[in-house]
């Protein structure tokens, strides 16, 4: 059986978060948005690893857009 990988659809290396929790959620800008409710009734812990789920999603994008689907 051969495998065969479509270079289109893959994000080459790893994807490194461009910034952390904490610099989100201390920074001026984001002061204004409310990070306490990205799952309901959930706890403090499930919140940060929302928020942080949505800045590996968000840094994937950008680098999508900057490198190109291979990087």
């Amino acid at each position: 059986m051969t495998t065969v990988y479509a270079p289109f659809l893959l994000q080459g290396g790893r994807i490194e978060p461009y910034v952390s929790v904490n610099e989100v959620k201390f920074s001026p800008t984001a002061s204004a948005l409310d990070f306490s409710d990205l799952v309901p009734n959930g706890n403090q812990t499930v919140q940060d690893r929302a928020l942080y789920e949505l800045i590996v999603r968000a840094s994937s994008k950008i680098d999508t857009y900057t490198m190109g689907k291979i990087g």
